[in-house]
């Protein structure tokens, strides 16, 4: 998944290191990926190995278009452009 595509999903991630490196003991760091909203999680069989699978919803159709058409709201007032068939918000 691109950033583009957690963007489109909504999705918020983030990483966190769960334990500090041993830089002296030659230990790696480890670290969580969190997601929120997750639906669940489990591990599965993946190109030869094994893969974390977090499972998510992602937006409705209305929340989507609701985003993209304050996303173009917001770009149209930015660049000082007048709207010519602009729909009643009300």
């Amino acid at each position: 998944m691109s950033a583009g595509e957690l963007c489109v999903a909504d999705l918020r991630v983030k990483v966190q290191e769960t334990t500090a490196s041993l830089a002296d003991a030659g230990t790696p760091s480890q670290f969580v990926i969190l997601v929120e909203g997750a639906l669940g999680a489990e591990m599965r069989d993946y190109d030869g190995g094994k893969a974390g699978c977090i499972f998510v919803q992602g937006p409705s159709l209305l929340d989507e278009f609701s985003r993209m058409r304050m996303a173009t709201e917001n770009a149209v007032i930015s660049i000082g452009l007048v709207g010519t068939n602009v729909m009643a918000t009300h």
